[in-house]
């Protein structure tokens, strides 16, 4: 393993962050994986930063 890091890597990955893209809406969600089931919780906003801030909050 190497002992440098690169400083282009992004400090927070969002897999979990989803947007829908159907429909005028664009509004993005939360997917969480529960019991077996996926599970998408609206995070009310369309602006990505105030919805990385939300999903980085849970």
């Amino acid at each position: 393993m190497s002992r440098f890091v690169s400083h282009f890597a992004p400090m927070h990955k969002l897999p979990h962050l989803y947007k829908n893209r159907f429909g005028v809406y664009g509004v993005y969600y939360l997917r969480l994986v529960r019991a077996g089931r996926e599970i998408k919780k609206s995070l009310r906003t369309k602006d990505f930063r105030q919805a990385k801030l939300y999903a980085l909050a849970f």
